[in-house]
């Protein structure tokens, strides 16, 4: 179906916004070895820092794989981790104290896209529902604290994803659909704004539409679409702007 044919269908209800090397310009893996060295000095006395790191690894493979939609991605990792360390889970406290004293350390190294805050603002004034569609690996107090970054925190989202309360991972399709069925809107009217083709590219597949920053634009081309376009579908995706 061409552009034409969809603006006259549907209309964009629902923005999803990717964080990494999208609102923030900061792609996690920037700070990857800072956090690896951080989370592996909280268990030194317990494994070295690559066998703690092998099983950090294996851990968040598992959770990254989790189908089963009644189990948090956190509660996946937590099993994983524990049961392959024989570790006591009651340790989980020692993941709770770094990423609340030591992860913030990391902001100093993070750099916002100055058209983030911009772009949340007019998606609300549009009065679209506004997810922070982040891959939910981390727990809450992780991936607010990473809003906090970009000073994005304080903003009504439909929904933040995060590992306490979502059961699905990118690239998986069915962590689009269960922000679909979180936010109650349909994949058709909804709108994913990423970096990455391989982690944000799914969204596609379950019928959103999709806006790729370095392929189809700049946050500023999206932020002018919702202060000066329609909410037409087509609008996103380079076609003519309607009234």
């Amino acid at each position: 179906m061409d552009n034409e044919n969809r603006s006259t269908q549907r209309c964009v209800e629902a923005v999803l916004l990717d964080l990494d090397g999208t609102l923030l310009e900061t792609g996690f893996e920037e700070l990857m070895p800072l956090y690896f060295d951080g989370l592996a000095a909280r268990f030194s006395d317990y494994m070295p820092h690559d066998v703690f790191l092998q099983h950090l690894m294996a851990a968040t493979e598992a959770m990254m794989a989790n189908t089963d939609p009644s189990i948090t991605n956190i509660t996946v990792f937590s099993q994983d981790f524990f049961s392959r360390t024989d570790l006591d889970p009651s340790l989980i406290h020692r993941f709770e104290e770094y990423y609340r004293d030591d992860f913030p350390t990391l902001g100093r190294k993070a750099r916002v896209d100055p058209w983030a805050a911009k772009v949340v603002e007019a998606a609300l004034d549009r009065g679209l529902a506004v997810v922070i569609a982040t891959n939910p690996l981390f727990p809450s107090e992780a991936i607010y604290e990473r809003l906090r970054w970009g000073r994005l925190e304080t903003y009504p989202y439909a929904l933040v994803t995060t590992g306490d309360n979502m059961a699905s991972c990118k690239p998986q399709t069915d962590y689009y659909r269960e922000i679909c069925s979180r936010i109650g809107k349909s994949p058709d009217v909804c709108m994913m704004v990423g970096d990455d083709p391989v982690m944000d590219g799914p969204a596609a597949a379950v019928g959103m539409d999709l806006f790729l920053l370095h392929q189809d634009g700049t946050l500023a081309d999206v932020h002018r679409q919702l202060t000066t376009g329609s909410r037409n579908m087509t609008s996103f995706l380079g076609g003519e702007t309607s009234t």
